[in-house]
């Protein structure tokens, strides 16, 4: 197992600097991976936005056509990803939460360590300055005694000889000094010194323990995040096979359908003239519907004809009817001008009256024939009759 307290010595006697400025990086690591998760989760919130965008998207997509279902399938995909990021997102904003706290929870706990390491911080300064002391009254005092034998090798005078003894007994005694307090520091030095590493490996463990467990806990909620966008995907592949273009056309089918009967035939029905009143008959009618089986009868073949097509017959009965009533109504109207022609000429002749008290007409007027209130030039006799 690696001990700080046998890897932070060396000429300089640093290792207290060299430990506490590691353990000032740990508070600094804390608040980089906070900047970290506060990134991430900007990152993932804009991410969910845009996927929370899509579906909407997906939504209004797919209203109509045989696709339509595949398009349910693609946005319960896309809600499925976007609620997987919103789970994502919270175990980040809740691990945020937790880092911050250490990272405060840090900061109070290296201030009292900065202040129960007062004396340890003396200790070292202590030790430095009194080797660096030691080191100059050596180098003085080695200074001294070659000086002192170099005069005594050129055969210096005695008061020269004299005042070097006495330089280099001061600097033996002042080298002499610094090795003895130089070992009680050093005996203080190295004591509190192994008990400040052994103090900074314990925080740096719980650091580093603390760390990996939020490192941990970060790659835990990525590998659920994983795992669920895995089973999404999943999901979205076991919906999509069940969509065959079978099952679509069914859908539409079931969905769409009109009906499955075809149209059938469609034969030829007559005109049912049953319900249209009996026409009312008149001696004029009569005589015109006798006239025209006569004709009929007279042109030959027209018996066989009706027989065949009897609904010919009726239409033609329709028609012929229409042109008789076309026909008495002009010749209603020639009769009424001839009756008043013949009320004038019965005023200007003496009315002659029969047994029954009928009026007798005149022979000019009963000798005509029926067909000359058809004709131009009969009419205009009558006028110049009356006149």
């Amino acid at each position: 197992m690696t001990e700080f307290a046998d890897y932070f010595w060396g000429e300089k006697n640093n290792g207290f600097d060299v430990l506490y400025h590691n353990m000032k990086n740990g508070l600094d690591s804390s608040r980089e991976f906070v900047e970290f998760l506060r990134e991430s989760c900007a990152v993932e919130e804009g991410y969910i936005k845009l996927q929370v965008k899509l579906s909407k998207f997906a939504t209004n997509c797919g209203t109509k056509g045989s696709f339509s279902p595949y398009w349910q399938v693609i946005r319960t995909l896309a809600e499925k990803i976007s609620t997987v990021h919103q789970e994502l997102l919270t175990s980040w904003q809740e691990l945020l939460r937790d880092v911050q706290k250490y990272n405060a929870d840090q900061q109070k706990k290296h201030r009292e360590i900065k202040d129960h390491e007062t004396g340890t911080i003396e200790s070292v300064q202590g030790f430095q300055q009194t080797l660096a002391a030691l080191q100059k009254s050596k180098e003085k005092y080695h200074a001294c005694s070659l000086e002192f034998e170099k005069l005594k090798r050129d055969n210096a005078s005695p008061k020269e000889l004299e005042r070097a003894e006495q330089k280099l007994k001061r600097a033996y005694d002042e080298y002499r000094q610094f090795i003895e307090k130089y070992s009680a520091v050093r005996t203080e030095f190295e004591t509190k010194m192994t008990d400040a590493c052994k103090r900074f490996q314990e925080i740096e463990e719980s650091h580093l323990k603390q760390m990996r467990d939020f490192v941990d806990g970060f790659a835990n909620a990525w590998e659920k995040h994983c795992n669920q966008l895995g089973e999404a995907q999943k999901e979205f592949q076991n919906s999509g096979s069940e969509l065959t273009v079978e099952k679509l056309l069914e859908l539409l089918v079931q969905s769409k359908t009109t009906g499955t009967e075809k149209p059938g035939s469609i034969e030829f029905e007559d005109t049912d003239l049953s319900t249209l009143p009996q026409p009312v008959a008149t001696p004029d009618t009569e005589k015109k519907d006798f006239s025209t089986q006569d004709k009929n009868k007279k042109e030959g073949g027209g018996g066989g004809a009706v027989q065949r097509f009897p609904m010919l017959l009726d239409t033609a009965n329709h028609v012929s009817g229409f042109l008789q009533g076309r026909r008495r109504k002009k010749k209603k109207t020639k009769q009424d001008s001839q009756e008043k022609i013949e009320s004038e000429a019965v005023d200007k002749n003496s009315l002659q009256l029969d047994e029954e008290g009928y009026q007798i007409q005149p022979n000019n007027l009963m000798g005509n024939d029926r067909d000359s209130w058809y004709s131009s030039s009969e009419s205009d006799s009558g006028e110049r009759f009356i006149n």
